[in-house]
């Protein structure tokens, strides 16, 4: 065998070595990260491409004793946004303003930062929510919500108590009641790509609210009413 046929061959011996001392490291590096880290890949690549919202149900009605209605739920809807998957946030912030009834510096304000979810309006009439989502504006969108209102206005009022913006009570029977009268959250799903974009237009429901239960009380509201103008 002649001087550089040995050279050779023992180049590619070493480079052949070397080759495979990679290879195996690859291997076994892949394998510890299946066996040990899996289930913590498995989190983190979740995370990255979806982003659970809470639902929040459908309170449950208050009757007087006749059947009366003295609190009901309407359905309205909540615009919200993911502020860290908008690019132009001055533009979004000027399409939603005329449509929401605000100025577009207010509206951009919201979206300032890198949150993961903000409210941008809560409780708007789903007429109005239906024209937000004709904008497929990025990282803009809808959820389902309830109005809590009182049909006899100030009748009971201080009975009743009332709901703070995320229709838990806080005073009277809706505070008393509330367990009941809540119902159970429900879950949505918003799905982004890779890069963190939306996929979809609108958070897909795993789980339905369910609305709370109905109370109806002792109280009779025409005899609440004459009594309530009685002590006038």
């Amino acid at each position: 065998m002649t001087e550089p046929t040995a050279r050779y061959r023992t180049r590619a011996l070493v480079l052949t070595a070397v080759l495979v001392m990679v290879l195996a490291a690859v291997v076994v590096r892949l394998a510890y990260l299946q066996l040990y880290r899996h289930e913590e890949l498995a989190r983190l690549a979740e995370r990255q491409y979806s982003k659970t919202i809470p639902l929040r149900p459908q309170r449950g009605p208050i009757f007087d004793r006749n059947g009366s209605a003295l609190a009901v739920s309407a359905e309205v809807e909540s615009v919200f946004a993911l502020p860290g998957r908008i690019a132009d946030r001055a533009q979004v912030a000027a399409a939603l303003a005329p449509r929401l009834g605000e100025r577009p510096r207010d509206i951009e304000e919201r979206l300032q930062g890198d949150r993961p979810f903000v409210w941008v309006k809560r409780k708007i009439p789903p007429v109005a929510a239906q024209g937000i989502r004709a904008l497929r504006l990025p990282g803009v969108g809808t959820l389902p919500e309830s109005l809590r209102f009182y049909p006899s206005r100030e009748l009971g009022a201080h009975l009743l108590g009332f709901v703070g913006t995320d229709d838990r009570g806080l005073g009277g029977v809706e505070l008393a009641h509330d367990r009941l009268l809540a119902g159970e959250p429900g879950v949505a799903l918003v799905e982004r790509d890779a890069l963190g974009r939306e996929v979809t237009a609108q958070p897909t429901i795993l789980k339905a609210p369910v609305p709370g239960q109905s109370l109806v009380l002792t109280l009779d509201a025409t005899i609440q009413y004459i009594a309530e103008r009685e002590l006038e």
